[in-house]
């Protein structure tokens, strides 16, 4: 897999905010799991950027198991969590024969214990709930993945669960934000809620995510 594409959001071609830079890296993306395009890249973030860190998107990953596999609570918290700690050993693995140093891999369970989450995740669910314009961008993201599942009967109960993901997201985002992240690098699109946020279409839902640079990252499974 190769990089044939790079889109910025707000679209400025090669602008880099100041401060922290970090790839998210998503458990059932393709290119998550090819080690080759993994080092593709963090090398061309750190050409472009430099020094980076890592986001494993792993507990939120319990919606999935939720909606799509019909586990429990419980169940699904524990196969996201087991996922991410996998996946973590994996980059980690991958990063020392890349020999990357200082590279932090976060674990996004880990910011789930912020004393904020719930009222940050109360907001973003207040505001989608009475904000048309916030919750379609939210919508139109649900159809296209729901699109590529056609094996799924999709139900409210799957539908609640890809709003939760995403709002939990949005969370995530802001709180790396606030730590000083400005740079979210993504192998593949961004949210479009996220795209809606950053080109400052939506004043007022969060100052934190305003500030944030989206780059997109599109690779070809050809060599």
């Amino acid at each position: 897999m190769r990089i044939v594409d790079v889109r910025f959001f707000p679209d400025v071609p090669d602008r880099w905010k100041a401060g922290k830079t970090i790839i998210g890296i998503s458990l059932n993306n393709q290119v998550s799991k090819c080690s080759p395009a993994l080092r593709n890249l963090f090398d061309w973030t750190r050409e472009h950027r430099g020094a980076f860190d890592l986001l494993v998107g792993d507990y939120m990953n319990r919606h999935n198991y939720q909606a799509f596999h019909a586990a429990s609570e419980a169940e699904a918290e524990k196969l996201a969590v087991l996922d991410g700690r996998n996946a973590t050993a994996r980059l980690e693995k991958l990063l020392n024969e890349c020999g990357t140093e200082g590279v932090s891999v976060i674990s996004a369970r880990s910011l789930y214990t912020d004393a904020t989450f719930r009222e940050r995740l109360a907001h973003f669910a207040g505001v989608y709930a009475a904000n048309k314009a916030f919750s379609d961008p939210i919508h139109e993201a649900i159809g296209a993945f729901l699109a590529r599942k056609l094996e799924v009967i999709v139900n409210q109960d799957v539908r609640r669960h890809c709003v939760e993901y995403q709002l939990e997201e949005l969370v995530l985002f802001e709180l790396l934000a606030e730590k000083g992240y400005r740079n979210l690098v993504y192998a593949g699109a961004q949210l479009p809620i996220m795209k809606s946020i950053v080109s400052g279409a939506m004043d007022g839902i969060s100052d934190f995510l305003t500030a944030l640079n989206l780059v997109e990252i599109k690779f070809s499974r050809t060599q």
